[in-house]
């Protein structure tokens, strides 16, 4: 394996990250966009400095990513995976994480035109849309926001509690391997059933 440091919110980052990516592997088959941020308030009291970040880190991220990387995949001509890390916040409302929200409905509403532009080319596009999954960020909302404890524990119907990250990334490398060969333009949620109530 490699790493490569990159601040996904500047396309000049991007561009030299999969560039070292393409030098050191020589191709590029499957593309994860997980990168993301966010901020818990108010809809009325976000900065446009905070909302351009929140934006910036979660759809402009996958955008330019998925650009420079469907280029490559295009040039080889075999095919190619993305998977974009989208949110169940994108598929319902999300009191309380306003830009993060929309960032990720857009993520999920992209992943569908993507998809649809790139099926020509054999490259499969597809979301998966997470619950608050265990990190040490969710652990502390948990701890320093009660009503989102509260949220949390009411609304994950097969738990009460924050997913697994393996519960997680299990559905990702479904969605990248070829058993999942038909599927693309889809948002798989995996919540535990938070948004069918």
């Amino acid at each position: 394996c490699m790493h490569h440091a990159l601040d996904v919110t500047n396309v000049d980052s991007i561009q030299a990250f999969m560039t070292a990516v393409i030098g050191h592997y020589g191709r590029i088959d499957v593309l994860i966009n997980n990168a993301g941020y966010n901020k818990h308030a108010r809809i009325i009291d976000y900065t446009e400095h905070e909302y351009d970040l929140i934006v910036d880190a979660n759809l402009k991220n996958v955008f330019f990513c998925s650009q420079i990387a469907a280029r490559q995949m295009i040039q080889q001509g075999s095919g190619g995976v993305i998977i974009n890390i989208s949110s169940q916040a994108g598929v319902v409302g999300a009191p309380g994480r306003g830009p993060y929200s929309g960032a990720k409905g857009g993520v999920n509403n992209l992943t569908r035109t993507m998809a649809a532009e790139w099926a020509e080319f054999g490259i499969r596009v597809n979301a998966v849309a997470p619950t608050v999954t265990r990190s040490p960020l969710a652990a502390q909302a948990m701890v320093e926001n009660p009503a989102f404890a509260d949220e949390v524990r009411d609304n994950n119907l097969l738990r009460g509690d924050l997913a697994e990250p393996g519960e997680i990334s299990a559905p990702v490398i479904f969605m990248a391997s070829k058993a999942a060969a038909m599927i693309t333009g889809h948002t798989l949620v995996v919540d535990g059933g938070w948004t069918i109530v």
